[in-house]
């Protein structure tokens, strides 16, 4: 970086918190709502929901090892770094991996973001992207990416954000987006509420169909699996419902299959009724 590079870093936003290592990050990531938490709140998460996000914050620190897609796309920043660059001519760099940023206004909020521009006015987000998410890709950032971002805008104090994103490692693409002053109230009395309503007093928020709540309600009952209790007065029928709902899929799927069988042997020719779904 040059001396104009240096002087300009100076007006970039500065991190609240640096800490060492990735297990202080982890822990200090427990004490605010990060921008890959951003989505989830919102339920709009691929990989995460209100509930996981929950018990991330009030559940003991759980350093899962990152997955092959995570080490690959970690190992690949520099390089869509350098082809942002070239793409765009906007010089950037790196706050470091375990830089934190804090909403100086509502203190549950934070992020760590993939880079910053030298000149401070925006951020920059590095992505790969492959298989079935590389083709919502080709046409718009998705809903959980742009969340993402205003998240992060709001917590550096800046306006604009790119992100970069290398798309099945062989076609590169970047986008630009403008901090959406509607969303950025929404969102920040969201993460606010949130935190006082169910982080604050570990409260747990309503459960729903994702396997990521499935998950954390795995992680968080797992040392009472072979425990017996009484469910609360308001989960009566639950499990009436349940057996139902397996007796409703198990038929759907004997339909489904009937349907097909019937259509490779030509029955449908014939006018053969089908049997009632139940």
């Amino acid at each position: 970086m040059g001396e104009d590079g240096r002087i300009a870093t100076l007006l970039a936003p500065k991190p609240c918190l640096v800490v060492g290592n990735r297990r202080d990050w982890l822990q200090a990531r427990k004490r605010f709502i990060g921008a890959s938490d951003a989505a989830a709140i919102w339920g709009s998460s691929g990989w995460a929901s209100p509930y996981s996000c929950w018990w991330s914050k009030v559940g003991p620190l759980e350093d899962q090892p990152s997955d092959i897609i995570q080490r690959v796309g970690h190992a690949m920043e520099p390089f869509i770094a350098e082809l942002f660059t070239e793409a765009t001519g906007v010089q950037i760099y790196d706050p470091g991996d375990f830089a934190v940023y804090i909403n100086p206004e509502v203190h549950c909020m934070g992020c760590t973001p993939d880079r910053l521009t030298i000149d401070g006015h925006a951020i920059v987000e590095l992505k790969t992207a492959s298989f079935s998410s590389a083709e919502e890709w080709k046409t718009r950032v998705p809903i959980s990416y742009q969340c993402q971002l205003q998240h992060s805008m709001i917590c550096c104090g800046v306006e604009k954000a790119y992100i970069a994103v290398l798309i099945n490692g062989t076609s590169f693409k970047w986008h630009e987006m403008d901090l959406y002053e509607s969303f950025k109230r929404r969102h920040t009395a969201k993460c606010l509420s949130f935190w006082k309503e169910y982080v604050e007093p570990q409260t747990a928020p309503p459960t729903d169909y994702s396997k990521a709540t499935s998950q954390a309600l795995l992680a968080q009952w797992q040392d009472s699996r072979d425990r017996i209790v009484d469910l609360p007065d308001q989960m009566n029928g639950l499990g009436q419902r349940y057996e139902k709902l397996g007796r409703i899929g198990s038929a759907v799927e004997r339909h489904k299959e009937e349907i097909k069988n019937r259509a490779s042997r030509g029955s449908f020719r014939h006018g053969a009724p089908l049997r009632p779904l139940v």
